[in-house]
């Protein structure tokens, strides 16, 4: 065990000493963020869901790890029940939706439950996917 010094310093400055990671995944609040995001970076992922959606609560992780493996991208999460208007717009029909953007274009489209475990489709696979279509996109 510690002695008492050493664990009030690590409670003090641990956070401050462990490296932080950093999210870029930003949360659309209303239609006029959401389109000003889309303009707002070259390449736009942006990722539609729902709170209720267990998959797309899931596959939160693994789309932070995206963003850190591609910080020249923005990220762009939207709640298709606070914004229904933008999902009509988008044709989102199932959850979750990843949809690719350049200068505000759509340009690809990947629709997977790669979070769920009970699926005819490899989870890993799914996940691989997604990975090779931001990699291609990414380095265009």
């Amino acid at each position: 065990m510690l002695p008492l010094a050493y664990r009030a310093f690590g409670r003090a400055y641990g956070p401050l000493l462990r490296p932080q990671r950093r999210f870029v995944v930003k949360l659309a609040k209303n239609t006029e963020e959401y389109h000003a995001s889309l303009k707002a970076s070259e390449i736009v992922v942006a990722k539609f869901g729902a709170s209720w959606c267990k998959p797309c609560q899931k596959s939160k992780v693994f789309v932070e790890e995206l963003s850190e493996e591609h910080p020249d991208l923005l990220f762009l999460e939207v709640d298709v029940d606070e914004l229904p208007q933008i999902a009509d717009e988008e044709g989102v029909n199932s959850i979750p939706m990843y949809k690719v953007f350049k200068y505000g274009k759509s340009i690809d489209v990947h629709i997977g439950n790669f979070a769920a475990e009970s699926h005819s489709r490899s989870a890993g696979g799914d996940k691989q996917q997604l990975k090779d279509l931001i990699a291609k996109h990414a380095s265009q």
